[in-house]
Parts: C-alpha cells; sequence; structure tokens
C-alpha cells in the first residue's frame, strides 16, 4: 500500500490543523470567566476532536494491511526508534524547560536527570506528548494484532470491534449516565481506532454509502456532542465518547470517498509528525512568556488568527527541523 494515498494526506492535514485549534483554544480554557464562553470554546474543541481517533485510523490503515510488510526489524528499528527517539529528545527537553520554569528559571545539572525520569514517567514532558507513548505501545501490539486480524474472516472482524466499542466507549457513557462507579480504562479506544482504520479501508465500501447518510450521522452526533456541552447532560467529553467515536469514523469515511486527489496535503504530509511535536511548545511558551491570548479581544475574532500564527511557526519549524540530517534520517 502506497503511503501517501490522496484521503490519507488529506485525513493527516485536517487532524494536524485541529489538534493545533484544539491546543490553542484549551490553552486559555481555565482562565475564561464567563460559562457561555467557556461552552463555546468546549464546542470549539469538541468538534475538532476527530482528529486524534483520525491519526489512530490512519496508522491501522497503514499497518495492519496485508499489503504492508512490516518485519520486526523495520518496525522495531525504523517505526518504534523513531517514537522513542522522539519522546527522548523532544519528551526531555519538554520536561526540563517546566523543571527549570519551576525553579524560576534556574538550572542545574541534576535537573537534566529529573528530566529525564519524568519523560520515562509521562509526566510533564508535554501535555500532547501522550499521544506517542500510547501510538509507541500500539506498535509494540502490532506484531500481535496483525496476524491475528489478517486470519480472521469479516464477520468475526466486525463482532470484535463492535466489543470494543461496546465495551470501551457505550460502557464509560453508561456508567457516567447512570452514575456506576466502573472504571474503563481509555488506551483500548486508540487500539478500536487503530483497528477500525483497516476495517473500513479494507472491507467497507465507502462509495455505496449515499454522502446525505454520512453527513446526516455527523450532524446527529454534534448534536449530541453540543447537548452534552450546553445542557450537561453528564458524560465527560473524551475521544472515547460514542458521538466521538461514531464521528471520526463517518468524517473518515466521507474523506475515503470524496478525496481522489490531494497533491497540496501530499507536500505538506512529511513536516506533521514534527508539527506536531513541536506546535504546543510555541502556543505554551507564547500564552505564558507573552501573556497574550486570544481573549485580550474578546476571545473570539483573535483564535482564528492565533490558530494560523501557530500553524505556521510550527509548519516553518518544522522544515527547517527536517533539514537537520540527524533528525531527518532518526526522528522525524
Amino acid at each position: 500500500m502506497r503511503k501517501n494515498i490522496a484521503f490519507l494526506d488529506f485525513l493527516r492535514v485536517i487532524s494536524i490543523l485541529s489538534v493545533i485549534a484544539i491546543h490553542t483554544a484549551a490553552g486559555v480554557l481555565t482562565k475564561i470567566a464567563k460559562p457561555l464562553q467557556t461552552n463555546i470554546y468546549l464546542a470549539i474543541i469538541c468538534t475538532l476532536f476527530f482528529c486524534v481517533p483520525i491519526f489512530f485510523m490512519i496508522s491501522g490503515t497503514l499497518f495492519l494491511s496485508p499489503e504492508k510488510k512490516a518485519p520486526l526489524k523495520t518496525l522495531f528499528f525504523k517505526y518504534i526508534r523513531r517514537l522513542i527517539l522522539a519522546l527522548f529528545i523532544f519528551g526531555t527537553a519538554f520536561a526540563l524547560a517546566s523543571i527549570i520554569i519551576k525553579n524560576q528559571f534556574t538550572f542545574k545539572p541534576i535537573f537534566l536527570w529529573q528530566a529525564f525520569l519524568n519523560m520515562l514517567k509521562g509526566e510533564n514532558s508535554g501535555a500532547h506528548m501522550w499521544f506517542l507513548y500510547d501510538m509507541l505501545i500500539i506498535y509494540l501490539l502490532i506484531p500481535i494484532l496483525k496476524p491475528i486480524i489478517n486470519r480472521i474472516n469479516k464477520s468475526l472482524y466486525l463482532s470484535a470491534l463492535i466489543v470494543l466499542f461496546a465495551a470501551f466507549s457505550l460502557l464509560p457513557c453508561a456508567s457516567q449516565l447512570m452514575h456506576w462507579n466502573i472504571t474503563v480504562p481509555l488506551f483500548p479506544i486508540f487500539v478500536f481506532y487503530f483497528l477500525c482504520g483497516d476495517y473500513i479501508y479494507r472491507f467497507v465500501d465507502c462509495n455505496r454509502i449515499p454522502c446525505p447518510i454520512i453527513i446526516s450521522v455527523i450532524i446527529i452526533c454534534l448534536i449530541g456532542i453540543y447537548a452534552n456541552i450546553f445542557h450537561s447532560l453528564g458524560i465527560i467529553s473524551n475521544y472515547n465518547m460514542p458521538f466521538v467515536a461514531i464521528y471520526s469514523m463517518a468524517i473518515y469515511i466521507l474523506a475515503r470517498k470524496k478525496i481522489k486527489s490531494a497533491p497540496k496535503c501530499a507536500k505538506l504530509r512529511p513536516y506533521i509528525f514534527s508539527v506536531y511535536i513541536i506546535h504546543n511548545a510555541f502556543i505554551a511558551g507564547f500564552y505564558k512568556f507573552f501573556n497574550i491570548t486570544p481573549l485580550i479581544c474578546g476571545g473570539y475574532i483573535l483564535l482564528p488568527i492565533f490558530v494560523c500564527f501557530f500553524t505556521v511557526i510550527s509548519f516553518a519549524t518544522a522544515y527547517v527541523m527536517k533539514k537537520i540530517p540527524i533528525l531527518s534520517k532518526y526522528v522525524l
């Protein structure tokens, strides 16, 4: 399978733009005093929640396909190595920056060791870097998952997905609504998305699903998301929310159906991973050190401008980073 399938390139780009927009809005969420504005910002964030599920679905589409040949040597010494080095370099750097800030911008050599330990534990190593930790675990599961799903039939595959969805999306939602004392881990829903990407790509004929039906599903899910925010249904808005899961799958299907060519997105594809790693450093740094946020002008007009600014500076930095041979070859 070619890596530059047009609809996947398109999904990568809209997902990374959504990630930047989410963190741009979330970075000032705690500073908003008006409940209505808080809800509007939450609505914007939740509308863009499809981005992370889509990233996992893209990876599932590429790695679980029978056409994808990923020997253990390639998996470990190319893909897993890249994630580990990214966490080691950037996760440790973010953790070190956090320690230095907490110590009033003083530096001691011991901070390097503390930052490394924090990176290993996933503490203060960048709020967005959790994605790399979870993706690393999923990559480690590929040698187990791929032989199984490549041998089971379509019906059994679909049944497994339904069970995962019921256990890790519907159950936590029902638990919150009914006030049951049930704790359901979040990570398995990402495994569900990873498998979904492969299943939809291989077994769902997206061209036979009418666009009005797909769009109607998206609208219904958005209504459910907004009802939960503005009318306090009691469901925690997260990536395992049923509305978010169905909404994300509908967007994947719509893109698969409609996007046949995306040359501009293909040109941006090599920088997506770098942009994901670096973008939040600019957002957090800009808000903290300059104390300039979208809220200085009401919180609405400047938000898209800030998103555009952080997008441009992140892609520009990613372009420079890719020019550094050792980073480009081994990390990015």
